[in-house]
């Protein structure tokens, strides 16, 4: 398998509406680069770190590649809802993955995460592109202010997970 793979099946041609929203956050966390990524770039962990993620599974089975689906139920004020993802960019060497929303209100919407050394220590960088087809798109300002949220909240908590692992030992 190539380190560099890329699928482009949606985006502005597929029929999605045009970029509303941009979000840009990163966490700093005290653990070794490797470790990070391989934490990280493996979808069972999702449940761990987000906070409102009750069930999280991928398909195929195994390692994530380009073309690999994430199913995802978040829990919501009044329902639980099912995303799904397609991991559209990845690449291990340089530790990065772009995946879009295909299935859910934010269709179309992408996130792009990067896992970067600084010292002893890991940067953990995501930026957001947040879309709405319709209507949806003038409940755009209140989505990304919860979205930006919540987001800094689960990187918070993914930090705390993993500099928890380092004071056990793993």
């Amino acid at each position: 398998m190539p380190p560099v793979a890329e699928s482009r099946s949606g985006g502005a041609g597929a029929g999605y509406a045009p970029v509303v929203g941009a979000i840009h956050l990163e966490v700093a966390i005290e653990r070794p680069t490797d470790v990070v990524w391989a934490y990280l770039s493996n979808p069972r962990h999702d449940i761990e770190w987000q906070l409102d993620v009750i069930h999280s599974t991928h398909r195929p089975l195994g390692p994530i590649r380009v073309g690999t689906r994430k199913f995802t139920v978040r829990r919501t004020r009044y329902e639980n809802r099912l995303a799904e993802v397609e991991y559209t960019y990845l690449d291990h060497t340089e530790r990065e993955w772009r995946e879009m929303v295909t299935v859910g209100v934010l269709r179309g919407s992408t996130a792009s995460y990067r896992v970067v050394g600084y010292g002893q220590g890991t940067r953990v960088l995501v930026d957001l592109e947040t879309q709405a087809p319709g209507l949806r798109r003038f409940m755009m300002p209140f989505v990304d202010r919860t979205t930006r949220s919540d987001l800094a909240a689960d990187l918070a908590r993914l930090k705390a997970v993993l500099e928890a692992r380092k004071d056990r030992g793993r």
